[in-house]
């Protein structure tokens, strides 16, 4: 048996699941920063972007919290925390829908303040246009 070919292929397939697993974060990353760019330029905070993560953060504080408890056991956190993180992450799906629905309908605040500015400047333009001084063009 040639355990040189199997190593060389172990090796390979590990080195391909890294390069699969960088570009991911680098995917997520990028969705993430865009994200958050697309909420601010709407006049959002960006402390909405919370909302989508929320079982991505508990998962992790559920692994933390068992990894750092002595003698564990799977029957401890099998019915309880995971049915919590389920059920997170069923609301984090609901409520990321309804907030797209928020964004897509809602008046954006920076569209209200760009039409505020526009109904300012309009009524600044008409009250220096009724206020010129006219002259009678036959008189110099």
């Amino acid at each position: 048996m040639d355990t040189t070919s199997g190593g060389t292929l172990a090796g390979i397939a590990t080195g391909l699941l890294i390069v699969v697993i960088l570009v991911a974060l680098g995917i997520l990353v990028l969705n993430l920063v865009a994200t958050y760019k697309i909420i601010t330029k709407a006049g959002y905070s960006g402390r909405w972007m919370i909302v989508p993560l929320l079982p991505l953060i508990i998962y992790v504080l559920i692994v933390l919290d068992v990894i750092s408890t002595p003698a564990f056991t799977v029957s401890q956190y099998s019915t309880g925390s995971f049915l919590l993180l389920g059920v997170f992450d069923g609301l984090s799906a609901v409520l990321s829908w309804v907030f797209f629905l928020v964004f897509a309908f809602s008046d954006w605040p920076v569209r209200r303040q760009l039409r505020q500015a526009q109904q300012t400047s309009t009524r600044t333009a008409w009250s220096s246009y009724q206020q010129q001084p006219w002259s009678n063009p036959g008189q110099r």
